[in-house]
C-alpha cells in the first residue's frame, strides 16, 4: 500500500523532541509513515519521500533578508520538497516570542517567512491571529485561506491533559534535587555557546545578527548584546543574593540552549545551594519546580500553562529589546529586594500566584494556546491534509528502510573520518560542538520509553523504528512486519 510520508525535522532536541513524538504517534496510521530526523537530514534526503508533508520551519536555507545577495539560494530546499510533491506546513518554533516593538516584530516575521515562495498546496500555521493578519497583508499570490491561526501543539503538553507524560521525569528530578526554584536565562548573545569571536562574525543569518557592512543591523545587534550583558550580570548578582538570603532553598539555573553553561558553573562555583543544569527538556524541570524566575524567556509561557508560579525579574528599565509576551506572566520585579519579597509571599500562598499575568488583547492575539486547547485541532488539520494527499492517488513510494539504514551507516563512518581532521579546523570544530549541544542525537532507550508513555496517554499503539541517532520512523502498529 502506498503511504503518505510525514516529515518532522528537529533542530533543538530539548525544545522539540517531546511534542514531535506526540505528533508522530497521533499521525501514524495505515496511510502514513512519520519520519523524525535532525533537520539537515531532510535537506539532502527528501527525494526518498514523495507525496508527503513537511511540518516545520527548516525548509529555507537562510532568513529572508533585505538586499540578500542570492535570494534564490534560500529556496533550494523548499524547491526540492515541491519537486517531490511534499507539501510544506510551515510551523515556526519562535512564532510569538519576539523582542522590541511591533515594527521589530514585523521585521522578524518577514525574515522568517515570505509566504509567496510557497505553493498552493502549502500551508502556514501561525501561533495566533496577529501573525495570520500580518502574513495575509504581505501575500500577493499565496492564498489567505492557506494561512491558519491554530496555535502551536507543543504548548498544549503543559496543560492538565498531557502532564502525566512527564510524571516519571518530574519525580526523578524531585528525588534528585528536592524542592527548588528554577531560574531560566535568555542571554545567548552575551554568553554564546560558540564564543565571542563567532558571535561578532559576519556569517550570522538572522536579521538582528552582527554585520560589519550593514550599519542598521550592526547597531541593533550591539544594542541587544550590550543589554544582554547587563541582564546577565544582574542575574548573576540576583542568584548569589538569593542563595544567601535563602540558604535552605535550592536554586537550579538552566541556561538557554544556545548559551554556554560553563560560564554559570564558573561564576557559581562552590555555592552549595546553586546548581547549573542543562540536561533533558526544560518541560519537566518547569513542572518539577516550585517557582520559575526569568526575563524574556519562553519558559514563562510554559510555566503559566503548567500552573507554576512565575517571577519576571526585569532588571533593566526601558530596555528597547524586551521580549514582550513572556514578560506578561507572573509577578513583575525590578529589584533584587522585590524578588526576595515575592519569594516570601509565594511561600505563604503559592496558589494565589499561578495564574497571575498582565495579558492584553494584543498579547493574547499572539498565542491561541492561551485561550483554548488546540492539540486535537492541529492533528485534525494535518489529518485532513493527509486525506487530500491520499485522494489524489499519487504514486507514492514506500519508504526504503534498508536503504535508509545503509546510508546512515555511511554517514556515521563519514563523521568518524571527519572527527580525525576536525582538530585542524578550530572554527568548524566550535560550530560542530555547538551543533552537538543543540542536537546530541537520539538515545534509543529514551525515545522508546517516551513513545511507550505517549501510547498510554493517547491510547494508541505504534511501531517505532530506530534507524540511527538522527533518524526515526513511526508507523501504525498493525503494519509492523
Amino acid at each position: 500500500m502506498n503511504k503518505v510520508s510525514i516529515l518532522l525535522p528537529i533542530e533543538i532536541m530539548v525544545r522539540e523532541l517531546d511534542y514531535k513524538l506526540f505528533l508522530a504517534v497521533s499521525l501514524a496510521n495505515k496511510n502514513t509513515n512519520v519520519i523524525i530526523a535532525q533537520h539537515d537530514y531532510f535537506n539532502t534526503h527528501c527525494s526518498m519521500f514523495t507525496g508527503g508533508m513537511y511540518i516545520g520551519k527548516n525548509c529555507f536555507k537562510n532568513p529572508f533578508l533585505e538586499n540578500a545577495t542570492s535570494p534564490s539560494n534560500n529556496l533550494v530546499y523548499v524547491e526540492e520538497l515541491k519537486n517531490n510533491d511534499i507539501s510544506v506546513v510551515y510551523l515556526d518554533e519562535e512564532g510569538a516570542v519576539w523582542r522590541g516593538s511591533e515594527i521589530d516584530w514585523a521585521t522578524y516575521m518577514d525574515s522568517r517567512l515570505s509566504p509567496d515562495v510557497l505553493g498552493k498546496n502549502d500551508f502556514v500555521v501561525t501561533w495566533g491571529s496577529y501573525q495570520k493578519k500580518h502574513f495575509e497583508n504581505k501575500t500577493i499570490s499565496f492564498p489567505d485561506s492557506n494561512i491558519v491561526a491554530i496555535g502551536h501543539p507543543k504548548y498544549d503538553l503543559y496543560k492538565p491533559r498531557f502532564r502525566h507524560f512527564f510524571k516519571k521525569e518530574i519525580n526523578e528530578i524531585r528525588a534528585k534535587c528536592g524542592p527548588f526554584i528554577l531560574i531560566n536565562t535568555m542571554t545567548a548573545w552575551a554568553n554564546s555557546l560558540v564564543g565571542l569571536k563567532e558571535t561578532f562574525s559576519d556569517i550570522g543569518e538572522g536579521w538582528d545578527n552582527y554585520s560589519s557592512k550593514n550599519e542598521k543591523r550592526r547597531i541593533a545587534f550591539i544594542d541587544q548584546w550590550a543589554g544582554e550583558n547587563k541582564i546577565l550580570a544582574n542575574f548573576v548578582k540576583l542568584v548569589h543574593k538569593l542563595s544567601i538570603v535563602f540558604p535552605d532553598k535550592t536554586f537550579v539555573l538552566r541556561p538557554h540552549p544556545a548559551e554556554d553553561s560553563e560560564f554559570y558553573k564558573i561564576v557559581f562555583s562552590g555555592i552549595k545551594n546553586i546548581q547549573v543544569r542543562k540536561e533533558g527538556a526544560v518541560s519537566q524541570w518547569i513542572m518539577a519546580a516550585d517557582l520559575v524566575i526569568h526575563d524574556g524567556c519562553t519558559t514563562a509561557i510554559e510555566s503559566f500553562l503548567a500552573e507554576v508560579p512565575v517571577i519576571n525579574y526585569k532588571s533593566l528599565e526601558d530596555y528597547p529589546w524586551e521580549a514582550v509576551l513572556p514578560n506578561q506572566f507572573g509577578i513583575q520585579c525590578k529589584t533584587e529586594d522585590a524578588v526576595v519579597k515575592a519569594i516570601n509571599d509565594l511561600d505563604k500562598d503559592s496558589e494565589a500566584f499561578v495564574r497571575m499575568n498582565s495579558l492584553t488583547p494584543l498579547t493574547l492575539s499572539l498565542m491561541r494556546n492561551l485561550q483554548v486547547d488546540i492539540y486535537d485541532e492541529f492533528v485534525e488539520f494535518c489529518g485532513e491534509l493527509i486525506k487530500q494527499k491520499m485522494n489524489k492517488k499519487l504514486n507514492n513510494r514506500e519508504i526504503p528502510l534498508q536503504t535508509m539504514r545503509f546510508r546512515e551507516i555511511k554517514h556515521s563512518l563519514m563523521l568518524f573520518c571527519k572527527a580525525a581532521i576536525r582538530i585542524f579546523f578550530p572554527v568548524k570544530r566550535i560550530r560542530y560542538s555547538a551543533g552537538k549541544v543543540l542536537f546530541p542525537g537520539f538515545s534509543r532507550n529514551l525515545v522508546e520509553e517516551k513513545v511507550r508513555t505517549i501510547e498510554n496517554v493517547l491510547q494508541k499503539k505504534v511501531s517505532l523504528k530506530y534507524l540511527s541517532d538522527r533518524l526515526l520512523v513511526v508507523t501504525s502498529k498493525d503494519e509492523e512486519k
